[in-house]
């Protein structure tokens, strides 16, 4: 177990997911005031669920870092979907996207300040993107990251494999009603 601080952008996206999900009735009203849920650190009980803000308590850096790895690895690698390709390698290198995309991971799961922007900076860069913020650039996305946890499966326990899942459909949701394009979540069984 690894001890979790709030990142700079923990504590809004953490309000956001729990926000959301009372308004959809998964959680009650309550659940801000439920350490269980709303803190830092995972429970214990493996037949809980765990949050996405907690993950970093219980995996600390290196399998987040490795995750992104293989997903960046596997989209700078693909011979086909150039158009893809080319909005990420217009913005930088492979070790810029692993480097970038693991530190604002972690800093949203409970990881310390480790994302040094807003979440307007974030959209922003998004904005930058808005050629793969599309229904077919979420499948190819999803496609990768799928890959990616696949690969990784063996060394993430079921809970964590459904986190990140969890934590994935959350963010694709909230960029396909930002940059209106249908999406499809990611099932948690890979």
């Amino acid at each position: 177990m690894y001890k979790p601080v709030l990142g700079n952008l923990t504590a809004q996206i953490r309000y956001d997911y729990i926000e959301k999900h009372i308004k959809k009735k998964i959680l009650l009203n309550s659940v801000l005031e439920c350490e269980e849920i709303s803190g830092l650190y995972a429970n214990k009980d493996i037949n809980k669920p765990i949050y996405f803000w907690q993950l970093y308590n219980i995996l600390g850096e290196a399998p987040v870092k490795k995750l992104i790895t293989i997903f960046y690895t596997s989209i700078f690698n693909d011979k086909e979907n150039i158009w893809f390709v080319e909005e990420f390698t217009d913005l930088g290198s492979l070790e810029h996207h692993i480097n970038r995309q693991t530190s604002f991971w972690l800093d949203v799961m409970g990881g310390g300040a480790r994302y040094y922007g807003n979440l307007f900076k974030l959209n922003k860069k998004h904005k930058l993107v808005r050629n793969i913020m599309t229904e077919k650039g979420a499948n190819l996305w999803f496609y990768y990251m799928k890959n990616a946890l696949k690969q990784m499966e063996d060394e993430l326990d079921k809970r964590v494999l459904e986190c990140l899942v969890d934590f994935l459909n959350f963010f694709m949701e909230k960029y396909s009603h930002e940059f209106d394009f249908n999406f499809y979540e990611l099932k948690s069984s890979l």
